[in-house]
């Protein structure tokens, strides 16, 4: 299960690079919140003082769509 591995990071800054298409790069920084069996959760700041969160799947690492 790959969350064993990442669960010595919650808490800590992370940052994912994402191939957008077509030579575009979506570049997104956070703190990795929490992690599951499938999915692991980062919350994102806004410029405009505002948070989200996102979740990513560990397949989506595995098949390289996010760095």
């Amino acid at each position: 299960m790959p969350s064993k591995n990442i669960d010595e990071h919650v808490g800590e800054k992370v940052l994912l690079k994402a191939n957008n298409g077509r030579k575009k790069v979506l570049v997104k920084e956070g703190i990795l919140e929490q992690t599951y069996p499938n999915i692991f959760v980062v919350r994102v700041e806004a410029s405009d003082n505002t948070s989200r969160v996102i979740s990513y799947s560990y397949s989506d690492i595995l098949t390289k769509m996010y760095k």
